[in-house]
């Protein structure tokens, strides 16, 4: 028999007589094998290993193939709301910033004074963004625990994820201001504002003007 596939040296070629007891030769070459047997036709089981259309020296080489690498969703929900929270502070940094009565006078300085504030409430809104990533139902068990019946599930998505940033930043706020025990957790953004000197001065005002008529 000719091997479909050449060689390029005779393989490594075993047969034997799977119908009787019979002695079989093999004779193999690098482009045909040959089986015989002392005797009538068997049916006879052979195997060859070698390694087909390896000409000289020549290599196959295999080149991987590389398809688009696939980014999480998840990662791009994080990127969104880190962008979304980035751009919240720097409108709040940019108020001080152009206002006359503040003594920061860059958006720079506003943040150098805050910047340990600003990373403690980038944590507390992280930590919030990532609770609500593996829970997108816990408004509804919080409010139904409550013995309201409503669906506040919101699943994550990018527009949610990117708006949860700046909302995230500014319910901080509203919580410091109406939940007593968050007053000492979440810290308040300085202002530096310069309303403090009149004040100031118009309290010693006051008291000058009481001494005079004691």
């Amino acid at each position: 028999m000719t091997y479909p596939t050449a060689y390029n040296s005779a393989p490594v070629c075993a047969a034997n007589d799977t119908s009787a007891i019979a002695t079989v030769r093999v004779q193999a070459t690098a482009t045909a094998l040959t089986l015989s047997q002392s005797r009538g036709t068997d049916t006879i089981a052979y195997i060859c290993v070698g390694n087909p259309n390896s000409y000289g020296s020549k290599r196959l080489v295999v080149t991987p193939h590389r398809g688009p690498m696939h980014i999480p969703e998840s990662a791009h929900f994080w990127a969104l709301f880190v962008a979304g929270h980035g751009l919240h502070v720097l409108k709040r940094a940019s108020l001080p910033a152009q206002s006359v009565l503040s003594d920061s006078k860059t958006r720079t300085e506003w943040l150098r004074t805050n910047a340990i504030n600003l990373t403690i409430r980038f944590f507390i809104n992280a930590a919030a963004f990532s609770y609500w990533l593996a829970h997108p139902d816990a408004a509804t068990h919080a409010i139904g625990s409550l013995g309201i019946a409503a669906n506040f599930t919101l699943d994550p998505g990018h527009a949610t994820a990117a708006m949860f940033g700046p909302s995230g930043d500014s319910l901080a706020d509203w919580a410091a201001a109406k939940i007593p025990f968050l007053q000492k957790e979440i810290p308040l953004l300085k202002s530096n504002s310069r309303l403090r000197l009149p004040v100031r001065r118009l309290e010693r005002s006051r008291e000058r003007v009481y001494a005079r008529l004691n």
